[in-house]
């Protein structure tokens, strides 16, 4: 027969386990010291233009647009997708831009999410802000000042998605972004985002 001190400390030690498994990869990128980027201020008649690779082979574009306080896209499956960080939408579940954006600044958010088999779950993310990069991000749509930031989300019996992103003030968004998702389901896939096109708004 187990006494209660048996028992209070087998509960004690599956929460701690249980705590563990949900805490997750922890990112320890090095970080590099340099200014902050402040929030965004958009203006009406703001576009971005995305080019989307994934290893699958569906590859895309996407383009958003800021009018009348609101973001309008003709793609919204990429633009309300977890994968993707474009814009920085306060509205959303989704925290992949956390303002200030400071060397060594680190969050953490949960979210909802359907999978490729139509399963709705709830994932675990976390963020840091690596700083701003030693050179300019070359792409398509040229070259800018921009902060690195690395993302780890974690879900189910061993789903792991890592991504790498760029945030430039000067066009006030995400201007490049590569990640590798590691599954049990579909194995291991690999994805890209690049600015094309920027147009400031007046």
């Amino acid at each position: 027969m187990f006494s209660c001190a048996r028992i209070i400390v087998s509960i004690i030690g599956i929460v701690f386990l249980a705590g563990c498994a949900a805490s997750g990869p922890t990112i320890s990128t090095p970080v590099r010291q340099g200014p902050a980027a402040s929030a965004p201020v958009y203006r009406s008649g703001d576009q971005w233009t995305y080019r989307v690779v994934r290893q699958t082979g569906k590859n895309e574009q996407v383009v958003i647009s800021y009018r009348n306080g609101k973001f309008e896209t003709d793609n919204p499956e990429i633009f309300d997708g977890s994968i993707w960080a474009i814009v920085h939408r306060a509205d959303s579940e989704l925290k992949p831009l956390n303002f200030p954006l400071a060397s060594g600044k680190s969050w953490s958010y949960r979210y909802q999410a359907t999978d490729a088999r139509g399963v709705r779950s709830s994932r675990n993310a976390e963020v840091k802000v690596i700083g701003p990069t030693a050179q300019p991000v070359t792409i398509a749509a040229g070259q800018f000042k921009a902060i690195e930031m690395q993302r780890s989300e974690w879900w189910g019996r061993g789903a792991e998605r890592k991504t790498t992103y760029f945030y430039s003030e000067d066009t006030r968004s995400v201007v490049k972004l590569t990640g590798n998702l590691s599954s049990p389901v579909s194995g291991s896939l690999q994805f890209e985002m690049e600015l094309l096109k920027y147009s400031a708004g007046k």
